[in-house]
């Protein structure tokens, strides 16, 4: 079921990228092509900026990127002195900050920390999350200067970096996280900025936690509010909560496939979605297989089978679908530790 929901929204949601990296006019045009124009304003351009030649382009990339790298090594190591921060975290150690702030520029999102522990909440929103934004958008502004080499064989253009990123964002990343995150909250996701709780010794975690997770699965950067990520109940409440979540892990990736049939050819990104599908099927039977039937089984007193890392609102199935899932394109989130 959800293998068919992704390839069913998938299809839709590659058009719409794919009109919407064009400069088509789309349904959201009414609302956001202000927005758009506005933005371009603050970054000194009267109109849509020119395109730019594959030079040009990478340098745009390698500026923005340091650009980040330094604003969020920067607010991590002076978070303790920045409001919202009701737990009252210290500043993060500079070599903490370089790796995290490296692995959120480059949408690896490897977290040495605990996030209801080591970040304050403007850490959490205003810089990481920010960054889920902006490395999902330079990911996919790359992948848009590669399509259009393959398909301009005449031009000395790839497009412009800064109208790639405003429009991926703006277009795709924030009307499907705003979606996804009512979604999760709607389960029961934590969504506040409340401070942390200990009730009896258990910290009970609070934040502006869904919002960032949301955007976290959409843009395959994979890294949790939470050190539990997913496998944590304030991520993933309920089995609805985990089918939405789920979903949203490949919506893009599959999406952005469709979106290349559409710019270069229908051919061509058939075979590469019917092999990546085929791939990712068998993964999933192969996993599913060997929490059923080659992993260490615990019995309890009563002599049923317990689900050893894993949350019993998903079991086996879900917790072997997610993690194959989150592997197949390297967002890396897990809603369980399987053996």
């Amino acid at each position: 079921m959800i293998i068919g929901l992704i390839v069913g929204l998938s299809i839709p949601v590659g058009r719409y990228i794919a009109a919407v990296m064009a400069g088509k006019k789309v349904w959201l045009s009414a609302v956001l092509k202000p927005v758009e124009k506005r933005i371009y304003r603050v970054l000194g351009y009267q109109d849509t900026p020119a395109e730019m030649s594959g030079r040009q382009f990478v340098l745009a990339i390698v500026v923005f990127s340091l650009m980040s790298l330094f604003v969020v090594m920067g607010v991590l190591m002076t978070q303790q002195w920045l409001p919202f921060n009701p737990n009252h975290v210290h500043n993060v150690p500079w070599d903490l900050a370089l790796n995290t702030a490296m692995s959120f520029v480059t949408n690896t999102d490897w977290q040495a920390y605990s996030g209801e522990t080591a970040m304050s909440y403007l850490s959490q929103f205003a810089v990481l999350t920010t960054q889920n934004f902006a490395s999902a958008a330079v990911g996919v502004a790359a992948l848009l200067a590669v399509i259009r080499g393959f398909s301009r064989k005449e031009s000395q253009t790839v497009g412009n970096f800064w109208v790639d990123i405003t429009r991926f964002t703006l277009y795709v990343l924030v009307p499907l996280s705003i979606v996804l995150t009512l979604l999760m909250v709607s389960q029961g996701a934590v969504q506040n900025f409340a401070p942390n709780h200990v009730v009896q010794g258990i910290l009970l975690p609070s934040g502006p936690a869904s919002s960032q997770f949301a955007i976290s699965l959409l843009g395959s950067n994979g890294g949790g509010f939470f050190g539990a990520n997913a496998a944590a109940l304030f991520h993933n409440p309920t089995g609805l909560s985990n089918l939405f979540e789920s979903v949203a892990i490949v919506l893009l990736p599959a999406a952005l496939v469709v979106m290349f049939g559409q710019m270069v050819g229908r051919r061509q990104a058939m075979v590469i979605y019917a092999v990546m599908l085929g791939l990712l099927v068998l993964a999933v039977i192969g996993t599913t297989l060997s929490e059923l039937h080659l992993g260490q089984h615990v019995t309890d007193v009563a002599g049923s089978t317990a689900l050893e890392g894993e949350n019993v609102v998903n079991g086996i199935g879900l917790s072997a679908l997610w993690n194959t899932l989150s592997t197949a394109v390297s967002n890396w989130s897990v809603n369980a530790s399987l053996d």
